[in-house]
């Protein structure tokens, strides 16, 4: 997810909002109880407009950086909004705020769709380092 904050923790409290809210309805409807995640969510701040726009394409591309599908194929992913091939609008109607300022760095979608696919290869590669902790 890319979330931009707006006032100091609501991020944290969104997300434990999240977590939890979910956790209730599944342990619910699968007549369970638990957690469901392990582990604490990973957020960093991001400085740059550079920065995000490399966070758009991880997130927007994720699926295909880990050789599940195509980014095109995913329904899951913000990319078709971001690419003009869907539009999921928000509760108000407009396109999210992030994607404004992402899409704002770029002429076209096009060109957008080129920066993905120039920088996935670098992230995939970044990603296998990791795995391996080589970085």
């Amino acid at each position: 997810m890319l979330l931009q904050q707006k006032t100091e923790q609501r991020i944290s409290k969104f997300i434990q909002k999240l977590a939890g809210g979910y956790t209730h309805y599944f342990n619910n409807k699968y007549k369970r109880s638990g957690s469901l995640f392990q582990g604490k969510y990973k957020a960093k701040e991001i400085r740059s407009t550079y920065g995000l726009i490399k966070l758009s394409v991880y997130v927007n591309c994720n699926a295909e950086i880990h050789g599940i599908v195509k980014k095109e194929n995913w329904p899951w992913s913000s990319y078709g909004e971001y690419i003009n091939k869907s539009c999921a609008p928000t509760a108000n109607g407009a396109v999210g705020a992030q994607n404004s300022l992402v899409l704002s760095e770029f002429r076209n979608a096009e060109e957008y769709i080129n920066f993905c696919n120039e920088l996935m290869p670098k992230i995939k590669a970044i990603k296998n380092l990791e795995k391996y902790e080589l970085e």
